[in-house]
């Protein structure tokens, strides 16, 4: 079964996420979000979208889809407007956000045949960025719609 999204006001949009210590619930969580990408046209994807309060996410990145466990964004530099950013959640409104041109993420990677943990820590720019950005913030509590400029509602 694919989990659908939570509706636009479920307070689990706004709530931080905590970091996820449980392996085989980051690890099931990130292939749950593999499978509703699979059906859904997409550049990335929290687990709270889905209503799973788990520190996971998937980004798009290079054209491949990444799964991030516990990111927390370490640095930021730079700016760029992201034109016409949209949501999932909040499937008929655009708007332009500033987002950092630059970001280091740290997040963790698992080895499911010794069921080991290594905490990567990694640069990401232009495009690959904003998508990051965008849905640690969803980790983190932050609506992009809060942030956005210039909003659009389509009909």
């Amino acid at each position: 079964m694919i989990r659908k999204l939570v509706g636009a006001d479920n307070p689990k949009l706004i709530t931080k996420v905590e970091y996820s210590g449980d392996i085989k619930r980051a690890l099931k969580m990130g292939n749950e979000l593999l499978k509703f990408a699979r059906k859904n046209p997409l550049l990335g994807i929290s687990a709270n979208q889905l209503g799973i309060m788990e520190r996971v996410c998937i980004a798009t990145i290079d054209g491949e889809i990444r799964v991030f466990i516990n990111p927390v964004i370490v640095e930021k530099k730079g700016r760029v407007l992201s034109k016409k950013e949209g949501c999932l959640s909040f499937p008929k409104i655009r708007g332009d956000i500033w987002r950092a041109n630059e970001i280091t993420i740290s997040y963790e990677q698992y080895y499911k045949l010794d069921k080991v943990s290594v905490n990567i820590s990694e640069i990401f720019t232009g495009m690959n960025a904003v998508v990051i950005h965008h849905e640690v913030d969803h980790l983190d509590g932050i609506r992009c719609i809060d942030k956005m400029m210039n909003k659009t509602v389509e009909k």
